[in-house]
């Protein structure tokens, strides 16, 4: 056996060859260039601090455009994990029936769609729609200080 060259009872690759594998590797690759499954992707600033986030929370699709945090780390607090304390983002969501955070529908909510803005950590506009007991979608503004 040339040197370098692992007998074939030393394999840990299911008996594939460099090569085979190598095909496989750039087959992976190459699906990536039209699909990236994940459940969270984030893009952060040179500094590292997230800026824009996009992640599914307990059947909530989110997808959260930040500045950074005002702190020097540019994270969150340990005891936040949702991001709301400090946060100033647009936040476009979606949310299935008895989706969303707190999830299992306790709420009896249905659907629906929505953009929030998000100053210094509260809520201070949110426009969003869900569909009355006729079925039809209606949409609903809420401004600073509405309920």
């Amino acid at each position: 056996m040339p040197a370098g060259m692992a007998s074939e009872e030393h394999r840990n690759d299911g008996g594939a060859s460099i090569e085979a594998r190598l095909a496989a590797l750039e087959r992976s690759i190459g699906a990536m260039a039209t699909e990236i499954t994940t459940g969270r992707l984030v893009v952060v600033d040179a500094r590292g601090r997230p800026r824009l986030v996009a992640e599914v929370l307990e059947g909530t699709v989110e997808l959260r455009v930040e500045l950074p945090d005002r702190d020097q780390d540019g994270r969150p607090p340990a005891d936040d994990p949702v991001r709301t304390a400090g946060r100033t983002a647009a936040v476009l969501y979606a949310t299935p029936a008895g989706g969303g955070v707190g999830g299992g529908g306790e709420l009896g909510l249905g659907p629906s769609v929505g953009l929030q803005l998000w100053a210094d950590g509260d809520a201070v506009a949110e426009l969003d729609a869900w569909p009355d007991g006729d079925g039809r979608w209606q949409a609903h503004l809420h401004p600073t200080g509405d309920p």
